[in-house]
């Protein structure tokens, strides 16, 4: 049975490693070079993620694949158009079908996530729940600022959208705290990988 202590931490680097990078840069670098670091450092994580656990996680790949895509369609067309939607269009996407699975009682995020975090099916379908309505807000929000305002503001709403969803993932974990299974530690998280 193989021990999760490095997944959390390849998860959390996947996820927000090349973001974190990319909003650094976007603050002191040209727009595109920012992009082009992002594309990098995305195809980077999916592969060192790939060859220490010997596989990819469904909602890494998923994530890094379209980060990829269309970070290579905005540096081809120079236009920064296509990197923006991305967010809009996968937030929106994985918002909405994490609460259509919820409405057919099927938890999704349970799925993708039972071998990292322990946590009653009670705790799942209250972080799911808040997870779809956080993406679909996160969607709508960057789809309007980044239609209505110049891009440095979106950069700027990019890098305060980081911050916040940072204390909306903290909050959830005091929701796994308080649902998390005896397999569990302090945060919810499981203690042994699911074979």
């Amino acid at each position: 049975m193989r021990s999760i202590k490095i997944y959390p931490f390849l998860s959390i680097l996947i996820e927000f490693g090349p973001l974190v990078l990319f909003i650094i840069m976007s603050w002191y670098f040209p727009f595109m070079l920012a992009v082009e670091g992002l594309v990098i450092t995305t195809l980077l994580a999916l592969i060192t993620s790939s060859i220490i656990q010997k596989r990819l996680a469904l909602f890494p790949l998923i994530a890094g694949l379209t980060i990829i895509l269309m970070g290579a369609i905005t540096l081809y067309t120079e236009d920064p158009f296509f990197i923006i939607v991305r967010d809009t269009i996968f937030n929106a996407s994985l918002g909405l079908i994490i609460l259509y699975m919820l409405n057919k009682n099927n938890l999704i995020l349970k799925n993708l996530f039972q071998n990292t975090f322990a946590i009653t099916d009670k705790g799942w379908r209250k972080v799911s729940f808040n997870w779809a309505i956080w993406l679909l807000l996160l969607a709508t929000s960057n789809q309007v600022i980044g239609t209505l305002y110049p891009l440095n503001f979106w950069i700027f709403f990019k890098t305060c959208s980081f911050g916040f969803s940072i204390l909306f993932c903290i909050y959830q974990f005091l929701i796994a705290y308080k649902e998390k299974l005896p397999n569990a530690n302090i945060f919810g998280l499981r203690k042994k990988a699911i074979n």
